[in-house]
């Protein structure tokens, strides 16, 4: 048979302006995603390579992917689309991308080996891939397309929904091409894309009759098509592309020869003649094939639209020869194609066809087959690698055999849990769920691993209810089972089922049914001494996790003694970690390094990388909070970025950030907060109202009033009930604002607030306890205790024996006091800011050098710009007779903008106050002025600026301070 395909596109050229509009907008940062939609060969596929030839001719990057009808293989065209496009253009080298490469590792096999993924929550993938394209359309637009989405795998239309919200402001256009009127997941989540309007459906209809006359004469080379065969494509083709071609095809072949074409010598009985629907015109295809070729075909139609014509013998029983042949018949008529970059594989013409081949099954017929292709499959594809355990899956399913569809769509679902693929794994699970009601042994199991997919999809409340099913469904089978299953499943294998369901519990934050499930699991097998210690170690993270460290630490030393013994490394780890978070809780930061530093190399000699980056990130952080030392830290973010940690690597971020914080070194501070803020909001993490906090806190110490009450609120918001992040907030953030303005008797009445909310913050007591304590003995109203413990503290606790022992005229026993605090006090604002308020009592108590206590803290709130502060310690200096540096009388430099007005520098001083609000009286507290003084200060500054109330020369003092100028040296 003749083959007539139209070699340009015709009658489309309303969708290709919209398509070169939409291209254009993707140039200058406007992406979007774009659905082609119509019936199956209306001309989706042709639009769509227009337009790639379209883009690639204007300079734009191209990638291309294709869903395959059957397969369950995650992320199918996505995966295809990157895979080409980083083979195409290498791998893009982008710091953005470094936390990601782990968890792409899954769809770009070319990137395995750049790190272990060990976390890999499936909205970590999904942002990796939006980074991808990001950094692959920095320098190019990126166009890229995927076809036949009515068959995608749920986990591609979680990927899907997930860029089209977020290409909006990306050099990125996505279009996919869906068949219409194929009703199922896919068609149902593409059209709430549409309807919440983060995609834009572009609806294909049929040819007009004009323009399907275009595409008849086009397509033949002709000038003139006769009436009798244009109107048999009207009344046959309807207007669809494929089908005018298919007809066109047909015409060809019964006119016989060229010179007949020429001569247009058709009759009206060849044209009627022509196939009624497509469906007769396979049928006819067909019928020109000997029964060897037709079994040929209808076995390959079984394997897929593309398939490997190698299986076909094994199916079929025909040598390899006779299967050559029988394929060269197939495309001579024009049913088959060969794959150009596969020399196994071949394709049907179109998707169409496929399905008409099937269509001439019958049900049996359709059974017996996908039979005899899933046994070939696993036998002449050992271990079912890639997509081919999906595919005999469903051919198991076709044929009836739920047993055998269950057992591999259960390792289909194990795979997907490997690759992060959580909605494919569930989707499996559903599906193996149903298949193995009639084996209650494999339906368990099915149950069990359905609850970890959920555990680790954070679907805690599905995952709770779901396990409390699960156990009430197995006690009551066991009740009424034979006696051969229950023996199957008694002890240890009954246990275990209780142990899953504890920490399932655990997980979801149902600790009823954690202590319950350990209850059962104990009495299911007491002999047991495994069951026991892994009941014992769940016991102890169930008593962690309700606040009781103390009876933690206890369960998790015994469980750590009997895990060494037992040779039992997972309990091991968790002992240690429990343990160690324990001892943190408790106080003890000695030996909760010790702990962790203990897990940490027992995970490398074991090869546990989620262990040992846990540990190094905790011990890093104990470090870091006792000497400021980040090196554990630094080598904990180094391995979450080349694992795809992404959840560790927020919370490095974070400790990161509060360190920095500490030094007041503020853009570094910012930029850690931000992102673990990101990953908090891409990821959906827990850790967001403390990445929150934490920004509010900068703020706070960088004196930002209005940006620190507005993160506040949204801080606050965030955390809902969370006593922990509330108590924080007044201590790191409203505490710190107001010492940062010296208003020293609202920082202290704050603190005793937070004081008498928080048992701890960020693994063990908040660190303003000790300061709280050392205002309390400043102001003469408390004692100097906890001298030991968690190193801050400890410090604060000396800096008030300091001051105490100063007070009772001890000298060189407080000045012993200091020493001892200084050498315990990691580096940063906290200890310089005691040096301030210690260099008062002693300037007071006459003892020690205030002077010199007051230069170093002037110094220091210099550089990091915390002007209230140094003002404050330049004035103790003063006081204590040495001349600190001043910029004529005051100790404030005037901006240019107000030079012209001819304020001085004390007057500056005056007005900065006062810009803040503070009444007279405050402000010649502040400056050891008298109230007189300042009243006269603020009148001139009234004339000078040209107001004539406080209210507007507070007005006046916020437009020059947001000036950008600096108000003070």
């Amino acid at each position: 048979m003749a083959q007539v395909l139209c070699p340009v596109l015709v009658g489309r050229e309303r969708e290709v302006a919209e398509l070169d509009e939409a291209l254009q907008a993707a140039r200058i940062g406007r992406g979007r995603f774009v659905l082609v939609s119509g019936e199956a060969g209306i001309g989706k596929s042709r639009l769509a390579q227009a337009l790639i030839e379209r883009a690639r001719l204007g300079g734009v990057t191209v990638a291309s992917g294709r869903a395959v009808e059957g397969s369950s293989v995650a992320f199918r065209p996505l995966a295809e689309a990157l895979n080409e496009l980083v083979r195409d253009l290498g791998p893009p080298v982008d710091r953005d991308l470094e936390p990601y490469h782990a968890v792409l590792s899954t769809l770009v096999p070319s990137w395995a080996g750049r790190g272990q993924v060990v976390i890999q929550p499936g909205l970590v993938l999904l942002e990796g891939v939006l980074r991808l394209l990001r950094s692959i359309a920095r320098r190019h637009a990126l166009l890229v397309v995927l076809e036949d989405l009515q068959w995608a795998d749920s986990d591609s239309l979680v990927a899907l929904e997930y860029l089209a919200d977020h290409v909006s402001s990306e050099r990125v256009l996505l279009v996919g091409t869906e068949r219409s009127g194929m009703p199922g997941m896919a068609a149902d989540h593409l059209a709430r894309l549409v309807s919440r309007r983060v995609a834009v459906r572009l609806k294909l209809g049929a040819l007009a009759d004009d323009a399907a006359q275009e595409m008849a004469r086009v397509s033949l080379g002709v000038d003139f098509v006769p009436p009798v065969v244009l109107g048999a494509i009207r009344r046959r083709a309807e207007g669809v592309p494929f089908l005018i071609e298919e007809m066109l095809s047909a015409y060809l072949t019964a006119a016989a020869t060229p010179d007949v074409v020429n001569e247009w010598r058709i009759t009206g009985r060849i044209a009627e003649s022509l196939p009624p629907s497509f469906r007769d015109l396979v049928h006819a295809r067909l019928a020109t094939l000997d029964g060897d070729s037709q079994q040929v075909v209808t076995a390959a139609a079984t394997l897929g639209r593309t398939f490997e014509w190698p299986l076909l013998m094994t199916v079929t029983g025909l040598d390899r020869a006779r299967v050559i042949a029988c394929l060269r018949a197939a495309v001579a008529a024009h049913l088959l194609v060969g794959a150009a970059s596969d020399v196994d594989a071949f394709s049907f013409r179109h998707a169409l066809m496929r399905e008409a081949v099937l269509g001439e099954l019958l049900p049996p017929e359709r059974a017996e087959l996908a039979y005899r292709v899933a046994e070939a499959i696993e036998d002449q594809r050992p271990g079912l690698p890639g997509e081919w355990c999906e595919r005999a899956a469903e051919l198991r399913e076709l044929a009836g055999d739920d047993l055998g569809a269950c057992r591999l769509l259960q390792e289909s679902a194990r795979r997907a849990l490997h690759r992060g693929a959580l909605e494919s794994a569930e989707a499996s699970l559903r599906r193996a769920r149903e298949q193995a009601r009639g084996d209650y042994v494999l339906w368990m199991g099915v149950y069990t691993l359905l609850c970890e997919v959920l555990a680790r999809a954070g679907k805690t409340e599905e995952l709770v209810e779901m396990t409390r099913a699960l156990v009430a469904e197995w006690e009551r089978t066991m009740r009424h089972a034979p006696q051969s299953l229950a023996r199957m499943v008694a002890g240890p294998r009954r246990a275990q089922i209780y142990l899953d369901a504890a920490r399932a519990g655990l997980v979801g934050g149902d600790y009823a049914l954690a202590g319950e499930s350990l209850s059962k699991a104990r009495g299911a097998a007491p002999e047991d001494e495994k069951v026991a210690l892994r009941a014992r170690s769940l016991e102890a993270a169930v008593q962690l996790a309700v606040g009781d460290p103390d009876t933690a630490a206890r369960e998790a030393s015994a469980s750590l003694e009997a895990a060494e013994r037992l040779g039992l490394h997972d309990v091991l780890h968790e002992a240690l970690e429990i343990s160690a978070m324990a001892a943190a809780e408790q106080g003890d930061h000695e030996m909760a390094a010790s702990l962790f530093g203990r897990l940490c190399d027992s995970a490398s000699r074991d090869g546990s990388t989620l262990w040992r980056l846990r540990a190094l990130a905790a011990l890093g952080a104990i470090e870091s909070r006792r000497t400021g030392d980040t090196r554990s830290l630094d080598a904990a973010r180094t391995l979450a970025v080349q694992t795809g940690a992404v959840s560790l690597l927020a919370a490095i971020d974070l400790e990161l950030g509060w360190q920095r914080l500490a030094l007041a070194r503020f853009d570094e501070a910012r930029t850690f907060f931000a992102a673990a803020l990101d990953s908090c909001r891409l990821f959906a993490l827990p850790q967001r109202p403390e990445a929150l906090l934490g920004r509010a806190a900068l703020y706070a110490l960088q004196g930002k009033a209005e940006e620190t009450r507005s993160s506040l609120r949204e801080t606050l918001a965030e955390a809902g009930e969370r006593s922990d992040v509330r108590a924080a907030a007044l201590g790191e953030v409203e505490a710190v604002l107001a010492l940062v303005n010296e208003d020293r008797a609202r920082a202290r009445a704050l603190l005793k607030d937070a004081t008498g909310r928080a048992a701890r913050w960020r693994m063990g007591k908040p660190w303003f306890f000790g300061l709280c304590q050392l205002l309390d003995v400043v102001e003469g109203s408390g004692t100097a205790t906890g001298l030991q413990g968690e190193p801050a503290i400890a410090a604060y606790g000396w800096y008030a024996e300091a001051v105490r022992l100063g007070r009772t005229r001890k000298p060189d026993d407080a000045a012993a006091a200091l020493a001892r605090a200084d050498a315990l006090m990691p580096p940063g604002w906290r200890r310089h800011h005691a040096h301030r308020i210690v260099a008062e009592a002693a300037l007071a108590d006459g003892w020690g050098d205030p002077a010199a206590l007051a230069g170093a803290a002037i110094e220091f709130f210099e550089t990091a710009g915390l002007r209230r502060i140094a003002d404050a310690s330049k004035r103790l200096q003063r006081l204590a007779g040495v001349p600190a540096r001043r910029a004529g009388r005051g100790a404030s430099t005037v901006p240019a903008s107000l030079r012209p007005f001819g304020i001085t520098s004390r007057e500056m001083d005056v007005l900065a106050l006062v810009g803040e609000g503070l009444s007279n009286a405050s402000v010649a507290q502040q400056l050891f002025l008298s109230p007189r003084t300042v009243e006269t200060h603020v009148k001139s500054l009234m004339r000078k600026a040209g107001t004539n109330t406080r209210a507007q020369l507070v007005a006046f003092a916020a437009r020059h301070r947001s000036s950008g100028e600096p108000a003070n040296d």
